[in-house]
């Protein structure tokens, strides 16, 4: 069976804001999540807890209320947006610790604490950039592609607000009371009771998923080899993406030249990752004193898979794409790993960032720490680094089974 390597760079989402420029410093990421997308239409590497999606659409549930009865414009859904997070977050908390999306540690912190909400108190926060790094930020892109939002994405799309409506709690009208004097800037108790109402519709909200089955049919249902995925990551504790793509490629043929591009893309970027890998871990080295150990007929044959692994679309994930083809030259172990410091270089500078690695007067100058790869992450056809987004859709996959009444 083989090997499932470690994930060890360009693990974050492009949607996760300007973390791209800092973690992705040979362009494999913009690269990989083209073909990640045609697996998984709508996840993103942050969007692996289905309360988030809960929470987000309630929060937009609430926003067509308060905004029609307050007269609030669009422009403020933001702000309306963080308040009803940390009325989420912060009752959960305080109920019963249970709050594990984003800003979860400062949950934890005061626990036990009467939950309050503000906007103009930063204690409050459930993180120093909630509005980029919470929900709103990392959850609204992915939303609106599964159809959750409207395409500007300031509002519930028809069909999820009509689900959505048919779980009003309660309370409703007590939250956003509160919230409406929060939005003028004072920090608002929520509820001095663990029993009250208010309270236990929020938590009922976050713990009970009412609505499971519409996020299923968007989030999974609505494309068929996110769902085909989904049925076998939920029955699997460890994930082979090259055995499960690769046996899914046999199962479907309709599917099979997506499934076969991620491989073929994944082919090279894994092997290219591990060389840049290794000449970070190779400072004060020359060049020729290193042994890579890549088969180099191998990576000529993947190489040119990688050219016919589908189409890149625009922007930085064509460019890196093709800048990969032009510039990669496996003529020999030497020029192989010089053409990926010429990759990083191109890449670095693209960024006006300064390089990782380089070669100075004829030796390796590397300004990071990392370990020297093993020789299977150097293995054309065997290693294997990106996820295409299938540990986020295992995770939803998983939270949406284990919720069944």
């Amino acid at each position: 069976m083989p090997y499932e390597l470690p994930l060890m760079l360009s693990v974050v989402d492009d949607e996760l804001m300007g973390a791209t420029n800092q973690l992705d410093p040979i362009g494999s990421l913009a690269i990989w999540t083209v073909r990640g997308r045609e697996l998984v239409p709508h996840l993103t590497a942050q969007t692996s807890k289905v309360r988030g999606f809960q929470i987000l659409v309630e929060a937009f549930r609430l926003w067509d209320e308060y905004s029609r009865e307050y007269a609030e414009p669009d422009h403020r859904l933001d702000d309306f947006f963080v308040l009803i997070e940390q009325a989420f977050a912060r009752t959960v908390g305080w109920y019963d610790n249970s709050w594990d999306l984003p800003g979860a540690r400062r949950v934890r912190k005061t626990h036990g604490e009467i939950p309050q909400i503000s906007l103009r108190d930063r204690t409050r926060h459930l993180l120093n950039n909630q509005k980029g790094s919470g929900l709103w930020g990392l959850y609204k892109g992915a939303a609106q592609r599964a159809g959750l939002l409207t395409e500007e994405m300031t509002h519930l799309s028809d069909d999820t607000l009509a689900n959505a409506k048919l779980n009003r709690s309660k309370s409703a009208s007590k939250l956003l009371e509160i919230v409406q004097r929060a939005m003028e800037g004072s920090t608002e108790t929520l509820a001095l009771k663990r029993n009250s109402q208010l309270t236990k519709d929020l938590f009922d909200t976050f713990n009970g998923l009412p609505l499971r089955s519409h996020l299923r049919e968007r989030l999974i249902e609505s494309d068929e080899l996110t769902r085909e995925l989904a049925l076998r990551l939920a029955d699997c504790d460890q994930i082979n993406h090259r055995e499960l793509l690769g046996g899914l490629a046999q199962m479907l043929p309709s599917h099979r030249k997506t499934l076969r591009n991620a491989i073929r893309c994944e082919d090279i970027l894994a092997v290219v990752d591990a060389i840049f890998v290794k000449l970070c871990a190779s400072d004060g080295k020359r060049i020729e004193e290193i042994e890579l150990g890549v088969d180099l007929s191998h990576f000529r044959e993947a190489l040119e898979a990688f050219e016919n692994s589908g189409l890149y679309g625009k922007g930085s994930s064509a460019q890196y794409h093709k800048r990969y083809l032009e510039t990669i030259d496996p003529s020999s172990e030497v020029t192989l790993m010089r053409s990926v410091l010429d990759i990083h270089r191109f890449v670095v500078e693209g960024r006006s960032q300064s390089a990782w690695v380089s070669e100075e007067a004829g030796r390796l100058l590397s300004d990071v720490g990392f370990h020297a790869p093993d020789d299977e992450e150097l293995k054309v056809g065997f290693a294997w680094r990106n996820d295409y987004y299938l540990r986020p859709l295992q995770a939803i996959a998983k939270e949406l089974e284990e919720s069944r009444d």
